[in-house]
């Protein structure tokens, strides 16, 4: 997951897989998707990926007044309408924490893979040959 912008974007990558394959491998990361969502429950833990969002996003190195300014132009250019509040990393994962309280961790987790993962039609495939 790659939420360096106002749109984030998942992907995988897997190496080795012959051509003739790709359609399998596809095929297995959906099905893997769907039993995420139906049967196996136990990989969703929240406040720990949570946890390691926000030291992320506030770890402060030589490079983070550009990592700042780099999300606020994605988010500027964007046309959101307040950066303060994009800007406000502390508040917006206290709000997913109380989303998560409110409609259930695994419902909630559940519903985005359904929404934006296996429902979406909007794809990219990127194959790389040697």
């Amino acid at each position: 997951l790659d939420s360096s912008s106002v749109d984030p974007s998942f992907s995988i990558g897997v190496v080795g897989v012959h051509e003739d394959n790709v359609e399998q491998v596809k095929e297995c990361i959906i099905n893997t998707l769907q039993d995420c969502c139906e049967k196996n429950t136990d990989w969703i833990t929240p406040e720990k990926n949570l946890h390691q969002m926000e030291l992320t996003k506030l770890h402060k190195s030589s490079s983070y007044p550009i990592t700042v300014v780099t999300s606020v132009v994605s988010a500027w250019a964007q046309g959101l309408p307040s950066l303060l509040e994009y800007l406000d990393i502390g508040g917006n994962i206290n709000a997913l924490r109380e989303k998560l309280k409110e409609v259930g961790e695994v419902e909630y987790f559940t519903t985005l893979i359904k929404r934006y993962l296996l429902q979406n039609t909007y794809k990219l495939e990127f194959h790389m040959k040697p």
